[in-house]
């Protein structure tokens, strides 16, 4: 898959998107998110998950994305602890 719109699922939880070709994934409406996993999406440079609720992400897997550089958060610092 090269892109997907999940704007629409708000009472998303559980999502795992591995092995895709996205650039960029917004996930800024599902705030019910609590497990994410998108490892080896070699094409992925944006990812954001700016939903309001990072608190209840308690699985969040993004590695083997090479061109990620750009991953958008609730609050940086409370992220990286």
């Amino acid at each position: 898959m090269t892109s997907i719109n999940l704007s629409t699922n708000v009472n998303l939880k559980n999502l795992d998107l591995n092995f895709n070709k996205f650039t960029n994934l917004n996930l800024s409406y599902n705030n019910n998110l609590s497990s994410l996993s998108v490892i080896f999406n070699s094409n992925l440079t944006s990812l954001n998950v700016r939903n309001g609720n990072n608190s209840v992400l308690t699985n969040f897997l993004a590695f083997d994305n090479p061109l990620l550089t750009c991953i958008q958060v609730d609050n940086a610092s409370w992220s990286v602890s």
